[in-house]
């Protein structure tokens, strides 16, 4: 998935580090010795600590747990500019949206911490469809296409990713559902400037993340379950969309054109 937005949490990593430092204080680690283990195991890699460290000094904050160590280093990110180098050449109206979400950071972290909160146990998410589903999606007058549903599994819960599959009209039926193979693509086409998404990524697959209205939205319909088997899928060949009407653009662009040379539209 990589980035999709430029909140602090809109990215892998600083969802991993957010929820692991949860999981390490409900486990009963220290709060400091959490936010220092989770900060300093990137190694060299000082983009991904950078963004670890945000998303720590975040939600340590939030939960009236931050230590020094840890807000002042956030701080000195936020201070320096680093990580907005790499938001530099995204599109326009990405680079003063991360710079308004550090502003906030920073006014969060330079105010006094709430009382320490009470950590509930871990949520565990309901997935919008059930694993080896056959979804039917409205992509208004490119007409509809299918996709299956692998989940792939988290310590918060199943996560939907969502394969596109061949077109054939009309609808199939549920035997020959079982034989669709995934949409082709034109492996030559480059990725989008800025995206985190390669064109040579296989198999394509979207992790879809939908709100609670957008779980009802009409232009999603599950048509078949149970159609496939073997559906737990690893989360690496997946990118995220920000909101369904995202999703469906870069469902339109692919059946239309076999790209997703557009896909800096889903940020």
């Amino acid at each position: 998935m990589g980035t999709w937005g430029p909140g602090i949490f809109s990215d892998d990593t600083a969802m991993d580090a957010r929820d692991d430092w949860l999981d390490l204080v409900r486990e009963g680690t220290a709060p400091a010795e959490a936010s220092h283990r989770l900060t300093s195991a990137f190694g060299g890699d000082k983009e991904a600590s950078s963004i670890a460290t945000l998303a720590v000094a975040s939600v340590a904050w939030k939960h009236g747990r931050l230590d020094g160590e840890t807000r002042d280093r956030a701080l000195e990110i936020i201070r320096s500019e680093s990580d907005l180098a790499r938001w530099a050449g995204a599109n326009q109206r990405l680079f003063p949206r991360r710079r308004a979400a550090l502003d906030r950071l920073r006014h969060q972290l330079e105010s006094p911490q709430p009382v320490p909160s009470r950590l509930q146990p871990r949520p565990q998410r309901r997935p919008e469809f059930p694993a080896g589903s056959v979804i039917e999606v409205d992509l208004g007058l490119t007409g509809t296409c299918l996709c299956r549903v692998y989940h792939y599994l988290t310590k918060a819960g199943p996560f939907c990713s969502i394969e596109p599959l061949e077109r054939i009209a009309p609808r199939p039926s549920t035997a020959e559902m079982k034989s669709l193979q995934p949409v082709a693509l034109e492996p030559a086409t480059p990725s989008a400037r800025a995206s985190s998404i390669h064109q040579g990524l296989r198999p394509h697959r979207c992790s879809l993340i939908l709100g609670r209205a957008e779980r009802k939205d009409s232009r999603l319909t599950l048509i078949a379950r149970d159609i496939f088997s073997d559906n737990v899928a690893d989360r690496t060949p997946n990118h995220g969309s920000v909101t369904v009407d995202s999703w469906i653009r870069h469902l339109d662009e692919l059946y239309r054109t076999g790209t997703w040379r557009g896909v800096g539209k889903l940020l």
